[in-house]
C-alpha cells in the first residue's frame, strides 16, 4: 500500500483517497489479501527525504485508523542504541549547513538526555565522520555498533524550519517511525524536544516526568542568537565569542549562557587567559544560566570546576559534578571534567570507569580518549596509557591531538624507564632538548634526555638558559637554572639558584603577578625532588594562599610522594578536600 502511494509513475499510484481508505480497510479484515513479496529495495536518502510528504500522509491516515504499521514491538531485536546519523540540508546552501550539524548535535544530546537508562546514543564525533557518506545503512550501522539509526533532514524557509526524521532498525532497514515536525525558528528548541521526544516514544521507552517538564519548559530564542550558539558548539577555538554574540542578542537564552561559561573555564584550564579573568568570569555565567534554567547540566558542571579551583570547595564540587551528570548522563565533556576531578582527588577506580564510560558512547572523540590516557597516566597505571596512547595514534595518526598524545605517550616511556625512546619522542615533537622549553617545563621528559645518548643536547639547552638569564635576569630565569641542575642531580647549585628564584617570586607576588600561583608552586615541585621537605612545604603554602589550580595535583606527582607522611602536607590536603 505505501509503495503504491509513493510510486513514481503517477498512473500507478492511488488516484483518490477513497481507494487508498479501501485497501487499507481490506487489510484491516483480510490481511492475507496483500502477501508479503520479497524485500523492497531500499530508497536511497535524496529519495526517501524528497518522498517524505507522502509518507507522512499514508501514515497519518493509518494514524486516523487507529493503526500502527511497525513498532518497536515489530522489530527483529529489542533496541539497546541508536545514533543519529548527521541531518542533511536539504537547501544545499552552505549557509545553512550550521543549522544541520548543529541540530545534528543538539539532538544527540537531548535524546541522550531523555534516553537515558532505556538506551545508548552514539556521540556526535563518532558519526559525524558520515556526513555525506554513500555507505549502506547496514554498514553504518555494523561501523557504530547500534541496533537502531535515526535519519532525517533540515529545510529553511525564511524564519521557518522542517525537520523530518526516520528512526530504523539496523538489522532489516525497516522504518519503524517517521514524522515531519514544523515551526518557527523561535520555537526551535522546543522542535527539538518534540522530535527528541517522539523517537524515545518510538524506542519503547518512557520519559521521566523531570525530562517531561525539561521539553516542556522550552522557551522562545532569537533565531539570529541561536544561529550563533550553533556556531559555538561546533566551534573549537573562538567558540567563546560565538556564545558572548548568542547572549548579546539575546540575554534570556539560559544555554548560550552555559556554553560561555563552559568556555571560560576551558581557556582558564589551558592557560588561554589568565585564571583570574577566567573563572569569575565563568562563575558569573553559570549563574545566570541556572538563573534562566536549573536544569542545564555543563552550567552545573562548570559550577563544579569553580568550586574546586578557586574555592578548595570539594563537597560542593562533588554535589555539583553529580548534579551535572544526573541531568544529562551522556555529556561526554562533563564526564570528562568530573573524572579528572575525582581522579586528582585520589578516587581513581570511580574516575576511570567514568572516562572510560564517555569514550565509549564517542569512541571517536579524540578529547575523551586523550583524556582516557592522560588519567591513567596520572593515577600511575603507566603500561596501560601506554598502550592506550599507542592505540589512538594509530587510529588518529594526524589529527589536533597529535602533538599531545605524544608527548604523553613520552611521559608513559619516561616512567616506565625507557629513556632513550622517551627522549627520541620528545626531541621529534619540541627539537633538541625536547621539553626544556615546552610550555610546563616537564623536567621528568628532560631527565630522560640527561639519561640518554641525547644527553649533549640537553647540557647545550642547559647552557643557552644560564646565558639567558645573564643577559636578562629574572625569577623564571633563575628557576629554569635551577631545574636544569635538578635535572643532572646536582643538588648545591640547585638549592643556590632556587633560593634565587624564591626571591624574585616573592616580589612578583607582591607585584601581582597572574603568573605567580603556578611559579610558587613548581618552586614547591623542585624542592620536593630535591627532598627538601620544609622548603617545599611552605611554597605549597604559598601556592594553596594563592589559589594555585596545580595543587590539585599534589595527590598524583610522584614528586610530592616524599612527604605524604607530612603534617603540613597532609593539612593541605585536608583543606582542599575535606
Amino acid at each position: 500500500i505505501v509503495a503504491k502511494a509513493l510510486a513514481k509513475d503517477p498512473d500507478k499510484r492511488y488516484r483518490q483517497a477513497s481507494e487508498l481508505l479501501a485497501d487499507l480497510e481490506e487489510l484491516r479484515t483480510d490481511p492475507e489479501a496483500f502477501p508479503a513479496g520479497k524485500k523492497p529495495r531500499r530508497l536511497t536518502r535524496g529519495q526517501r527525504f524528497g518522498w517524505f510528504g507522502a509518507v507522512a500522509a499514508v501514515l497519518a491516515i493509518l494514524v486516523f485508523l487507529g493503526w500502527r504499521i511497525l513498532g518497536p514491538g515489530d522489530a527483529g531485536q529489542a533496541i539497546g542504541s541508536v545514533a543519529i546519523l548527521p541531518l542533511a540540508n536539504l537547501s544545499g546552501l552552505e549557509e545553512q549547513e550550521v543549522y544541520a550539524d548543529g541540530l545534528t548535535m543538539e539532538l544527540i544530546s537531548t535524546l541522550g538526555r531523555v534516553g537515558s537508562g532505556s538506551f545508548s546514543v552514539t556521540g556526535r564525533r563518532t558519526v559525524m565522520r558520515f556526513k555525506g557518506s554513500d555507505l549502506p545503512l547496514a554498514d553504518i550501522a555494523r561501523e557504530l555498533e547500534v541496533d537502531a539509526v535515526v535519519e532525517g533532514s533540515i529545510q529553511l524557509s525564511g524564519e521557518q524550519i522542517r525537520i523530518t526524521a526516520e528512526l530504523i532498525e539496523a538489522g532489516t532497514e525497516q522504518i519503524l517511525w517517521s514524522d515531519v515536525f514544523d515551526g518557527g525558528l523561535d520555537n526551535i528548541l522546543s522542535l527539538q524536544g518534540q522530535v527528541a521526544s517522539a523517537v524515545v516514544q518510538a524506542l519503547g521507552a518512557g520519559i521521566s516526568e523531570e525530562n517531561t517538564k525539561i521539553l516542556a519548559a522550552a522557551a522562545p530564542v532569537d533565531p539570529e542568537a541561536y544561529q550563533a550558539y550553533l556556531r559555538g558548539r561546533l566551534a573549537g577555538y573562538g567558540a567563546r565569542f560565538e556564545y558572548q554574540r548568542a547572549v548579546d542578542i539575546d540575554p534570556t537564552f539560559a544555554a548560550a549562557w552555559a556554553g560561555l561559561s563552559w568556555e571560560y573555564s576551558f581557556e582558564a584550564t589551558w592557560g588561554m587567559i589568565p585564571a583570574e579573568e577566567a573563572y569569575p568570569a565563568a562563575r558569573a555565567a553559570a549563574f545566570k544560566a541556572l538563573e534562566l534554567d536549573p536544569k542545564l547540566a555543563r552550567a552545573h558542571s562548570v559550577l563544579g570546576k569553580v568550586k574546586i579551583t578557586q574555592d578548595w570547595d570539594w563537597p560542593g564540587a562533588l554535589a555539583d559534578f553529580r548534579r551535572a551528570l544526573d541531568l544529562d548522563p551522556t555529556a561526554a565533556d562533563v564526564a570528562m571534567d568530573f573524572a579528572g576531578a575525582l581522579v586528582r582527588a585520589g578516587q581513581d577506580d570511580e574516575g576511570l570507569a567514568l572516562i572510560k564510560q564517555a569514550a565509549f558512547l564517542d569512541p571517536m572523540n579524540q578529547y575523551a580518549q586523550l583524556n582516557v590516557g592522560y588519567l591513567l597516566m596520572l593515577s600511575g597505571r603507566f603500561e596501560e596509557a601506554l598502550t592506550h596512547f599507542e592505540a589512538m595514534l594509530e587510529l588518529f595518526p594526524v589529527n589536533r591531538l597529535t602533538m599531545a598524545m605524544k608527548m604523553e605517550k613520552g611521559w608513559c616511556l619516561g616512567m616506565l624507564g625507557r629513556h632513550e625512546e622517551a627522549a627520541a619522542q620528545s626531541k621529534e615533537l619540541f627539537g633538541p632538548g625536547g621539553s626544556y622549553w615546552a610550555p610546563g617545563k616537564n623536567w621528568l621528559t628532560s631527565r630522560d634526555f640527561a639519561l640518554s645518548s641525547l644527553r649533549q643536547d640537553f647540557l647545550d639547552k642547559f647552557t643557552e638558559a644560564k646565558e639567558a638569564y645573564e643577559e636578562s635576569p629574572s625569577g623564571q630565569g633563575a628557576w629554569l637554572v635551577a631545574f636544569g641542575y635538578v635535572t643532572l642531580e646536582d643538588t648545591q647549585p640547585a638549592l643556590e639558584w632556587l633560593a634565587r628564584s624564591g626571591t624574585e617570586l616573592r616580589k612578583e607576588i607582591e607585584e601581582g603577578d597572574p603568573q605567580a600561583p603556578t611559579r610558587a608552586f613548581r618552586q614547591a615541585r623542585l624542592y620536593a625532588w630535591l627532598g627538601e621537605k620544609d622548603l617545599a612545604l611552605e611554597w605549597l603554602d604559598v601556592a594553596f594562599e594563592l589559589r594555585a589550580p596545580s595543587l590539585l595535583l599534589i595527590n598524583i606527582l610522584i614528586e610530592f610522594q616524599g612527604l605524604s607522611e607530612e603534617a603540613g602536607f597532609l593539612e593541605i590536603k585536608a583543606r582542599i578536600w575535606s
